[in-house]
């Protein structure tokens, strides 16, 4: 995934934040501004006010994305930061938010 796809699937998830809070609910810790998303041994951190996604290994951060800077540790960071991109954008994952909306 390049650079501009990743800003624009970043721009989505912050522009559905809230949406995405209440379909988190049970698989995240939802604050305010914050969803915290685990995935063993991934953590994922979605930063509404901050429009930044911080990617961890157990305690280390390995990868971080925002509108203006990306930053990924190696290939495979950037590789599991564009899945979790790719998933929480994805028609399915919408379709999904759909269905439960009826």
């Amino acid at each position: 995934m390049n650079v501009d796809e990743r800003r624009k699937h970043l721009k989505a998830i912050i522009d559905s934040f809230d949406v995405m809070k209440r379909l988190l609910k049970e698989k995240a810790v939802c604050g305010d501004n914050r969803i915290v998303v685990f995935d063993p041994p991934f953590t994922l951190h979605i930063l509404k006010n901050q429009m930044c996604m911080h990617l961890f290994h157990e305690e280390e951060e390995i990868g971080f994305l925002s509108l203006h800077r990306n930053e990924f540790c190696d290939a495979e960071a950037e590789a599991i930061m564009d899945s979790w991109l790719q998933a929480l954008t994805s028609f399915g994952f919408r379709r999904y938010r759909i269905k439960r909306k009826s």
